[in-house]
């Protein structure tokens, strides 16, 4: 009966789950250039143990807003740790990830830093050799990738 409850389960999920592939995929068909991608969650005691899995290293999938600047040096903002206000770049454009974290957001060729929106400001963890913040290039006729993970709370 364990095996029976289990084989649908399985199923319920891998047709969700291949729903929802489709649906990103359609998503992604109707878009010419831009950025999309996942926003993950993860907080926590991160140090690898002997016993614990790896299942869940990216984190939990979160919805958010997501909010896209003009190419942004860690001077052209006010900053505090890993969160950002006053920014002297222009904004161009704003999306919100939904349960599964995807977003998918259109713009113009261009070079974008790519924050989230958190109580405590916009946040971003990663930057380039030049001081710019999360950094992501939009080429022309193409669509950026990129994983967002918001880890302010997590301990490594």
């Amino acid at each position: 009966m364990i095996r029976m409850i289990d084989a649908v389960l399985i199923f319920i999920f891998s047709f969700v789950y291949s729903a929802k592939t489709d649906s990103i995929i359609q998503q992604s068909n109707k878009q010419s250039q831009g950025i999309e991608g996942v926003v993950f969650w993860r907080s926590g005691n991160q140090m690898p143990s002997p016993d614990e899995s790896a299942t869940g290293m990216k984190g939990k999938p979160i919805v958010r807003e997501i909010v896209v600047f003009k190419l942004t040096k860690t001077n052209e903002t006010k900053q505090c740790k890993t969160f950002f206000s006053a920014i002297k770049t222009a904004e161009v454009g704003r999306t919100r990830s939904d349960s599964a974290g995807y977003f998918l957001l259109k713009l113009p060729p261009g070079n974008y830093s790519i924050f989230v929106r958190e109580e405590k400001g916009l946040f971003a963890n990663r930057f380039d050799g030049h001081n710019n913040i999360c950094p992501v290039e939009v080429k022309a006729g193409e669509i950026a990738k990129i994983e967002l993970i918001v880890d302010y709370a997590a301990s490594y």
